[in-house]
């Protein structure tokens, strides 16, 4: 960061490599580079999805370690992201594609997995809740809160949206308009439902469910993003379009990195006999997202013209705003 990347700023959103340089990365350059601040002073207010994007590869890394998952993931967003809430948030949604790369469905289930991690101390969220969510008893002693995030809330959200996708009662016709009801802005309380809602939407067709979080106008980059990491992790490698894979920059060099990654993964069989190595293939699934429309490069700042030949977007029915953020 202070090397390659803060020389090439000026503090200022339309500016950098790609064009484009977010909130909290520009909060970050000016406590470090104008106010001389040191690392772990840094960071902002930002409510921005930056950070996610930024440890997309820390949560395949850790996939099978969720203590250690938890600690990396937050440890790397607090450099730019100091908000509880946003963090809270940010290592919810590593945790979610952790349990998607282990081979689990996003669905009306995986919550309560979460859960389970949270109960056995795995995952440091604060809960006071019995199985199924059902309140306290009259007594029971309020758990320990240090170090813990306030509440469990941000891990009950993708089974909520994933039950409503399954619904045939709340229909969302064409699912791009998810981004209306969930907004279209960059903050991340608006990006994580949509990004939810279309990776169970269509859990095994990985071109849908992107294409749709790009026709989602607004901040289309960073919901793209999100669900193709997602949706990649719950299709594997094998069942990204072809086309995608080679209209990417570098993809040769960037494949590599994704099967270095996976690598790194441990194999070993959970407790039901399972073993990840074959959903492990799908570790690369955040990186074919940059192929989709203006999406982030490999840098955590920058916004890039991406689009490659092979994909007709059609033209969302609402303005394509992009916020501040």
């Amino acid at each position: 960061m202070d090397e390659e990347l803060f020389p090439l700023l000026d503090g200022t959103p339309v500016n950098g490599p790609g064009g484009y340089t977010s909130q909290s990365i520009r909060e970050a350059w000016r406590k470090r580079v104008q106010q001389k601040l040191p690392w772990g002073q840094t960071g902002g207010h930002a409510d921005t999805t930056e950070a996610i994007e930024r440890t997309l590869a820390l949560a395949v890394r850790y996939a099978l370690q969720p203590q250690e998952l938890a600690t990396t993931i937050s440890n790397n967003a607090r450099l730019t992201q100091i908000d509880d809430i946003v963090l809270s948030m940010t290592v919810a949604y590593g945790a979610v594609l952790s349990l998607l790369v282990q081979g689990h469905k996003l669905d009306k289930n995986l919550s309560g997995k979460l859960m389970d991690l949270v109960k056995t101390g795995q995952l440091p969220f604060h809960a006071v809740t019995y199985a199924d969510l059902q309140p306290p008893r009259p007594g029971d002693p309020d758990p320990p809160r240090a170090e813990r995030f306030a509440s469990p809330d941000a891990l009950l959200t993708p089974s909520s949206v994933s039950t409503a996708a399954a619904d045939p009662g709340i229909p969302i016709e064409p699912a791009w308009k998810v981004s209306l009801i969930y907004g279209m802005p960059c903050a991340i309380y608006h990006q994580l439902p949509a990004a939810y809602y279309l990776t169970a939407r269509f859990p095994r067709d990985f071109e849908s469910a992107v294409l749709h979080a790009v026709n989602g106008g607004g901040q289309n980059q960073a919901r793209a993003i999100l669900t193709g990491a997602l949706a990649g992790a719950q299709t594997g490698l094998s069942d990204i379009p072809q086309r995608f894979l080679e209209g990417l920059e570098e993809g040769e060099t960037l494949g590599q990195l994704a099967l270095d990654l996976a690598a790194q993964v441990s194999p070993r069989p959970d407790h039901n006999g399972y073993s990840p190595s074959n959903t492990l293939r799908s570790c690369s699934s955040g990186v074919p997202v940059k192929h989709y429309g203006e999406v982030h490069d490999r840098t955590p700042h920058s916004y890039v013209p991406a689009f490659r030949q092979g994909m007709q977007l059609s033209t969302p029915a609402t303005p394509d705003v992009r916020s501040a953020g």
